[in-house]
C-alpha cells in the first residue's frame, strides 16, 4: 500500500509541491476549503490531492471524506469514491 505522499505524487503526475512547508502554513480547514474550490472549478486530481492533506492530520472528517467522495467520482474512480462515503 502506497502512503498519502506517494498517492498524491501519483494522482498529480509527480507535481508535488514542498508538501511539509505547504502542510505548515495552512490548516487542515484551509486545504478543506481550497480543496472544495478546485471542485467546484472542475479541477478533480488536484482537489483530491488537497482534500487528502486534511486526513492527515484528520483522519475522521467527515467533510473531507465528502468532498474526496465527489472528487473520486469525478475522476472516474467509483470504487475510492465509495470507500469515502463509507467513511
Amino acid at each position: 500500500m502506497f502512503g498519502l505522499n506517494e498517492i498524491i505524487r501519483r494522482i498529480l503526475g509527480g507535481r508535488v509541491a514542498a508538501s511539509g512547508e505547504v502542510r505548515a502554513a495552512r490548516s487542515a480547514a484551509e486545504h478543506l476549503m481550497e480543496g472544495e474550490r478546485l471542485l467546484g472549478e472542475g479541477q478533480a486530481r488536484e482537489a483530491l490531492a488537497e482534500v487528502a492533506l486534511v486526513l492527515e492530520s484528520e483522519p475522521g472528517n467527515s467533510r473531507a471524506h465528502r468532498v474526496l467522495a465527489t472528487a473520486y467520482q469525478r475522476a472516474g474512480d467509483a470504487e475510492r469514491s465509495r470507500e469515502h462515503l463509507l467513511q
